[in-house]
């Protein structure tokens, strides 16, 4: 029956990669400002080897991963002519390769921790999944992340199961890899390591989260001093976090951009005489951002960005704890609780129950005080405190979803005792 089984997954795989091929195929959308951003990054490193262009004055606010893979590709890959400024075609192959080998990978972590029939109902989840199809329409970092993270996962799995320093060290490099794709996962594989040292007290378990740390740090600090240097201040893979720091803490706006933009539109255009008959949601965030800082006008931008953050805590936090609470809770639902891009009743029924799944396995595997299980729960942890503390977006789950599914039909076939 094994054998037969991993036909199936090796079949689910190949189909989960034409959707995924199919999907990458067009662009039906007005690129974002994200989109916008990685795509000038990658074009300055594909056809200049510089990191984006010399007119681009907040290049480290990305992470830079998303951008790297995306000029790998325009220099290797020959893909539809773009249509748009900044758009890299062949991105979006580097988005279903990534998704069809996050497939495989989901499915290799699920067979490792619950067996066969585990794989096949992880690969099937993952393949068929609309929201991990139609991201490959969008120019964004969280298919590569996907698959980073899902390969950490697996890593750890292979050092527990093989008692090998080596898979711990690539465990490291992975997730290191993942934070230079996604900032929002900085102190997740410290944390990790952490929460190992701490399961498993001694000299191993100590040994095994000193190589998962270093493997992180090894891959991290290099870009970290990089670009530090270059921007002439400290630079934790990304400096976006002034500027995110303060959406999410100004609660007029609800923790959101879109609501921070229509708080401060009227300051805005009180600055920027260019912006007066532009509807608030049209409105540059930059440009926003901008005639915050401005009421700092000693200070860099991003010194008077963290000033205007701590008075929001100082007036919101502290000033209305009850609703500042609700806000925060409110932007924890919204990373979970909503699939990206789709307001459809059925897909969010699709997304609560794999999203169910996941969970459950994963306390189960908690319950059993499982290394990679506990691992993996840091992770997801520090990634949901970063979203309620900062901007959360229903994107910003996708990074963790195939790992968390993984995880969770192997822990619940594990209960069930599945071969």
């Amino acid at each position: 029956m094994s054998w037969a089984v991993l036909g199936c997954v090796v079949v689910v795989v190949a189909i989960g990669g034409w959707l995924r091929l199919s999907a990458a195929q067009t662009l039906h959308h007005r690129l974002s400002p994200d989109e916008r951003a990685y795509g000038r990054l990658a074009i300055g490193i594909a056809d200049h080897a510089h990191y984006g262009d010399r007119a681009m004055p907040d290049r480290t606010h990305w992470a830079p991963g998303a951008p790297v893979a995306f000029a790998i590709a325009k220099r290797l890959i020959t893909f539809k002519r773009a249509h748009q400024p900044y758009e890299v075609s062949a991105a979006r192959i580097v988005q279903a390769l990534a998704g069809t080998a996050t497939i495989a990978a989901a499915a290799a972590l699920a067979a490792l921790l619950g067996g066969v029939l585990a794989a096949l109902a992880a690969a099937l989840a993952i393949a068929f999944y609309p929201v991990l199809i139609s991201i490959d329409h969008f120019q964004l970092s969280e298919p590569v992340a996907a698959l980073l993270v899902t390969l950490g996962a697996l890593a750890l799995a292979l050092a527990r199961e093989r008692n090998a320093l080596r898979w711990m060290a690539a465990a490291g490099v992975l997730l290191g890899l993942a934070v230079l794709t996604r900032a929002d996962l900085l102190l997740a594989p410290f944390l990790a390591a952490l929460a190992l040292w701490w399961l498993e007290r001694g000299e191993d378990g100590r040994r095994r989260a000193a190589v998962l740390a270093a493997g992180t740090l090894a891959v991290v600090l290099p870009w970290c001093v990089f670009a530090s240097l270059h921007r002439g201040h400290l630079v934790p893979v990304s400096d976006a976090g002034p500027s995110t720091l303060f959406m999410g803490t100004y609660l007029p706006g609800h923790g959101t951009v879109v609501g921070f933009k229509r708080g401060l539109a009227a300051e805005t255009r009180r600055r920027s005489s260019s912006l007066k008959s532009v509807p608030a949601i049209h409105m540059p965030a930059g440009a926003v951002l901008d005639a915050v800082a401005a009421r700092d006008p000693r200070e860099s931008r991003n010194a008077a960005l963290m000033t205007e953050s701590l008075h929001n805590l100082r007036r919101y936090l502290l000033g209305d704890p009850l609703a500042y609470t609700g806000m925060t809770v409110r932007k924890v639902a919204r990373m979970w609780w909503r699939p990206f891009h789709s307001p459809h009743a059925q897909l969010i029924a699709v997304h609560l129950l794999l999203l169910g799944l996941g969970v459950a396995g994963l306390a189960l595997g908690l319950v059993r005080r499982h290394p990679v299980y506990v691992a993996f729960a840091a992770i997801a942890g520090w990634s949901t405190v970063d979203n309620a503390i900062l901007v959360a977006e229903p994107r910003h789950n996708l990074p963790l979803m195939p790992a968390l599914v993984a995880l969770g039909v192997a822990g619940l076939a594990v209960r069930a005792g599945l071969p």
